[in-house]
């Protein structure tokens, strides 16, 4: 689940824009997490690390995607719409 931005939010697009998300896996433990921002890889994380930053320099809108996999490689995701200003 990504705790931070908000969803709907307005961001600056030339500020660093910190992706912050919860993992939830009931038998595993968390491994890596990826993210995306209007389908372009923006890198992945390395556990126990649920935060991500980076400075967007795009205008308009998009889709914020934070994939996640545990140890066994199960896939969970979620996606928020932002806006850029």
């Amino acid at each position: 689940k990504i705790l931070s931005p908000i969803e709907g939010s307005a961001l600056n697009k030339n500020e660093r824009l910190t992706v912050t998300f919860s993992v939830n896996s009931p038998k595993y433990s968390h491994k890596e997490a990826e993210v995306y921002l209007g389908g372009t890889y923006l890198g992945s994380i390395i556990s126990p690390s649920t935060s991500f930053s980076f400075v967007p320099g795009v205008d308009s809108s998009g889709e914020l995607r934070v994939v996640a996999y545990d140890e066994m490689y199960n896939k969970g995701e979620d996606v928020i719409k932002i806006n850029f200003i």
